[in-house]
């Protein structure tokens, strides 16, 4: 009787250590995303400039979230945006696009009254942080809010 208490308590052992399988925590869940600071100028003439992701992580599918450093302010928000000097002023549509055709990230700007050409006065020194996210990774984004670059930055772990 005694031994087969020990076969007992042996194979309670064996089940507690093989048999149960492990939840995975999605947020413990490798994560493959880098940042990339990049600049650009717009022109008076055009109303958009082009950066190749060529040299960066980038392959098609891969997300890419595109965010503007505001002028004077070390801070950063997600575009598109509309950028006023002030209530007063015609804001600055700031967007971005992928060219389907090669690694191209485009920063294009428009005025938001509809009027045609470039809506700088002056050439323009735009600041951007882009954050390409692989396609490959598992994404939970449940409880993150992707227009707030601060989560972004701590949820990919990202450090500046």
């Amino acid at each position: 009787m005694k031994i087969s208490s020990y076969y007992f308590l042996l194979l309670l052992i064996i089940i507690a250590f093989f048999g149960c399988k492990k939840q995975s925590d999605p947020a413990s869940e490798v994560i493959s995303a880098k940042y990339y600071d990049i600049s650009v100028t717009i022109t008076t003439i055009n109303n958009f400039a082009s950066y190749s992701l060529a040299n960066t992580i980038y392959k098609s599918g891969d997300a890419v979230l595109v965010y503007w450093k505001k002028f004077l302010v070390n801070s950063y928000v997600q575009i598109p945006y509309i950028y006023k000097i002030s209530p007063e002023t015609v804001g600055v549509n700031i967007w971005s696009e992928i060219s389907s055709f090669s690694p191209t990230l485009f920063i294009n700007t428009t005025r938001i009254d509809g009027d045609p050409g470039s809506p700088w006065t002056s050439d323009t020194y735009l600041e951007f942080r882009i954050i390409i996210i692989k396609s490959s990774s598992e994404l939970y984004l449940s409880n993150i809010t992707l227009s707030d670059y601060n989560q972004v930055r701590k949820y990919f772990k990202l450090h500046e």
